[in-house]
């Protein structure tokens, strides 16, 4: 009798021994997992619901249309226990390997506890599925809900119970609400009318499911019938894009580690890696091709089922006016896997291959998690490229060491941040306080040494602090393309700039000192140096610089927002470069009217003394400007 090379296991345990094997991977490094400005609107939004404020709409979408608020009410649930991030990743990776034990329950149904075993194996250990298990991201708790509503779905088909239709449309809505590309797989609801007659059995519970679950929809929808976005008016371009309809399975095998070389530069695990992937490509393929042998010779409900899931959404991402993206394929996982448990199976029974079938899949288990390990020690040392933003750990360490050095020098602790760093430095320090766009502002001490943290050493700002003094290093660490995060201490303050300005005190609490001017070719480059003197006032203040002739008649403008002073604190100092047209066919001296005024109001802002504006200058080429 010819040996099969099938394992035996009791299920249960293996169960556990593989759900284990998935929390490994998806909990080791927690902190390393990337944490940017969705992960911290998500959080936002949440905060604001559990203040008690009513949420219809999620975080903005790359389409300009907001998400449906299904994850802000998911991710409530770990925000009553604590707000910090580590807490909803954490949350977010154990629906995950909840998703593997679903995995392994819906795969026995379906087939029979060998192919349980390889496709759990390999979602346990898949790359796509593990970078797609640890961020607060929408798309990231996509899987479970999914294979939720699947499994309840092959029970309405499997054992002809159509009202078991109710409970999978539920999640499958609370799917969609977590992602648009769930509705892929929204014809595979359509199966058992189709395949379990007679029809009007299904009839009913469809319609009723269907309409219950769309009832949670009416308040997004009626949010967005009043929000006015391009998105709204746009067209789609169903023209069908045939590549896009075999990214989903490239994706699945592990394309992120791979093609998108997450780690830079790409090592002998990656490359081995590439030859597994080509290898489960390969038996996708075998898989598929035996599905499609079963529904033309058979005409299967399993064949339908997988192969439509196997199928629908490359066929629906490839209709959408949108550049693919590689989450987009998370809607697929694990069906990839099913189908390789089938071929990998059908191998190991009908030929002599079972056993190379079986050493490869325990190379791709290890192969899988030796290049997890090495992608984590990659994000410690900078080696992950760019595709991967900054890490939660670097955020919350580099925090951490400047509050620490600022609290032994008595110093004050200023944040240079811009795009996502701002936002999450932000969250991180539960206010903006002392925290500057560092693309427009830079925070200076009035007197003694101040701390920096510099998330980003390639912004205009930290161009500027290097500029005023001689920042000394204190830590850095590896974390963006434009440089590391680093800690920097400014040994003492440096003037307000080398005019002063007398009585430029606003009436909201701040108050202009003095400025810096160089004329360069066809531009007056103006430095203001302000003072917070009062905190009162949580509104932006923009500024305003007025070049005017000797008549008054104004010649060129450079405006742009200040910070408001409820941000800082009293005796903090900001600077805000300006860049002014200069007229060079204009004679004479010229002036710079400055003044504040209120966004998008458009209403000035007065000095204490009843002025509008302060004079600064007058300017003149070849000469510096008078006192």
């Amino acid at each position: 009798m010819r040996r099969t090379w099938l394992p035996t296991a009791d299920h249960r345990l293996t169960l556990v021994t593989l759900c284990a094997l998935a929390a490994l991977g998806r909990l080791l490094g927690l902190d390393r997992a990337e944490f940017k400005t969705d992960e911290v609107w998500a959080l936002e939004r949440t905060a604001h619901l559990l203040a008690g404020n009513l949420v219809t709409t999620g975080i903005p979408s790359s389409v300009g249309l907001p998400n449906p608020p299904a994850f802000v009410y998911l991710l409530a649930l770990p925000l009553l226990l604590d707000r910090h991030p580590l807490v909803a990743t954490a949350f977010i990776a154990l629906l995950n390997t909840l998703a593997v034990a679903l995995t392994a329950t819906l795969t026995r149904r379906l087939a029979d506890p060998t192919v349980a075993l390889v496709a759990t194996t390999l979602y346990a250990v898949s790359p796509t599925a593990i970078v797609y298990s640890r961020k607060i991201w929408a798309q990231d708790a996509l899987p479970v809900f999914l294979l939720g509503a699947l499994l309840l779905l092959w029970q309405a088909i499997a054992q002809n119970r159509p009202w078991s239709l109710l409970p999978a449309l539920g999640l499958f809505a609370l799917a969609v609400q977590l992602h648009p590309t769930a509705l892929a797989l929204g014809p595979l609801f359509l199966l058992g009318p189709v395949l379990q007659p007679p029809r009007r059995r299904w009839l009913e519970p469809l319609t009723l499911g269907a309409g219950l679950s769309a009832l949670g929809f009416l308040p997004y929808l009626w949010t967005l019938a009043h929000t006015t976005t391009p998105a709204l008016t746009t067209s789609p371009d169903l023209t069908l894009q045939p590549l896009t309809l075999l990214r989903p399975w490239l994706v699945a095998t592990g394309l992120p580690y791979a093609d998108l070389a997450f780690l830079s530069p790409a090592g002998p695990l990656v490359w081995a890696w590439r030859l597994v992937q080509a290898l489960l490509l390969a038996l996708l393929a075998l898989g598929a091709g035996l599905l499609a042998h079963e529904w033309l010779t058979a005409h299967t409900a399993r064949a339908a089922f997988l192969l439509g899931w196997l199928l629908l959404p490359g066929l629906f991402l490839s209709l959408l006016p949108l550049p693919f993206q590689p989450h987009y394929a998370i809607s697929l996982l694990p069906a990839p896997f099913l189908v390789i448990g089938l071929a990998i199976t059908w191998l190991a029974r009908r030929t002599r291959l079972g056993w190379l079938a079986w050493a490869g899949l325990g190379t791709a288990t290890a192969l899988a998690l030796g290049l997890f390990v090495s992608f984590l020690a990659a994000l410690a040392d900078g080696r992950a490229t760019p595709l991967y933003g900054v890490p939660l750990q670097i955020h919350l360490q580099a925090r951490q060491a400047a509050q620490n050095l600022a609290a032994s020098l008595g110093a004050p602790l200023y944040t240079l941040a811009r795009d996502d760093t701002w936002r999450v430095q932000a969250y991180l320090a539960g206010s903006p306080h002392r925290l500057a766009d560092a693309t427009r502002l830079l925070p200076l001490p009035a007197s003694g040494p101040a701390v920096y943290l510099v998330m980003d050493p390639q912004a205009p700002a930290a161009a500027w602090l290097a500029a005023h003094g001689s920042p000394q290093p204190a830590a850095a660490w590896p974390a963006t393309t434009s440089g590391p995060v680093q800690v920097l201490v400014l040994p003492a303050a440096p003037p307000a700039g080398e005019q002063t300005v007398p009585d430029g005190r606003f009436a909201n609490g701040l108050r202009l000192l003095g400025y810096r001017a160089r004329l360069a070719g066809d531009t007056l480059h103006l430095d203001l140096y302000w003072q917070v003197e009062e905190t009162g006032q949580t509104t932006v203040p923009h500024v305003f610089n007025h070049l005017v002739s000797p008549t008054g008649e104004r010649l060129a403008q450079a405006d742009g927002p200040l910070a408001a002073p409820a941000d800082w604190a009293p005796g903090d100092r900001l600077l805000t470069p300006f860049a002014i047209p200069w007229p060079v066919t204009t004679a004479g001296p010229l002036t710079v009217r400055t003044g504040l005024y209120t966004y998008p109001g458009l209403e000035r802002l007065r000095l204490t003394d009843g002025r509008e504006w302060v004079a600064l200058g007058p300017f003149e080429p070849g000469k510096e400007p008078r006192r």
